[in-house]
């Protein structure tokens, strides 16, 4: 197993590969079974969005030229529903324009066809510990949130612009508030 994979354990990351190109498709399939991956692959946009609407994934691996739907469709439509998916496009088309504008629909990285193992790997493990650096960072909120919720004492805080963004009860007991 290659220590990419190694440092991103515990949980095992699913990945979806979607490409109308069998052999990308399956040696993306192979090379990320290797390192330990709960893999699935879709051979068009239209079946990888049926299987994005059936189960989570951590990343999507996405071509953006396919017949019926283009990694472009899919991309925006994975943004859209599903925003802590980790989507990096793969083409044999790595125009300027084209990364650019996968980059703006919300893509994590692109990487161009033919790329190696290694490549693949590399970017990869890079989303998941992207990923999982956001889901820390979400517990890590909440676990805040929760304890300062339990403070007797009052806690108010605000952002740059002095708007509260977090009052706990006693706090808004201090004050008199009775909302929400």
């Amino acid at each position: 197993m290659n220590s990419n994979a190694s440092e991103i354990r515990p949980e095992t990351p699913k990945i979806l590969v979607v490409d109308d190109e069998p052999r990308i498709r399956d040696a993306c399939r192979i090379v990320l079974e290797e390192e330990g991956f709960d893999i699935k692959v879709a051979v068009d946009g239209s079946q990888g969005l049926n299987m994005i609407r059936e189960e989570h994934f951590d990343v999507i691996l996405v071509d953006l030229m396919m017949p019926v739907l283009s990694g472009f469709e899919v991309l925006s439509v994975v943004k859209e529903h599903h925003p802590d998916t980790v989507v990096i496009v793969i083409t044999g088309y790595a125009t300027l324009e084209h990364s650019i504008n996968a980059m703006k629909r919300g893509a994590f990285d692109f990487i161009p066809k033919p790329f190696t193992p290694d490549q693949l790997r590399t970017v990869v493990a890079k989303a998941i510990r992207y990923n999982r650096a956001l889901q820390d960072i979400a517990d890590t909120k909440s676990r805040l949130k929760v304890m300062v919720n339990r403070l007797a004492d009052g806690v108010m805080a605000s952002d740059i612009d002095r708007r509260v963004v977090l009052a706990n009860r006693a706090f808004l007991h201090m004050i008199g508030y009775h909302g929400e």
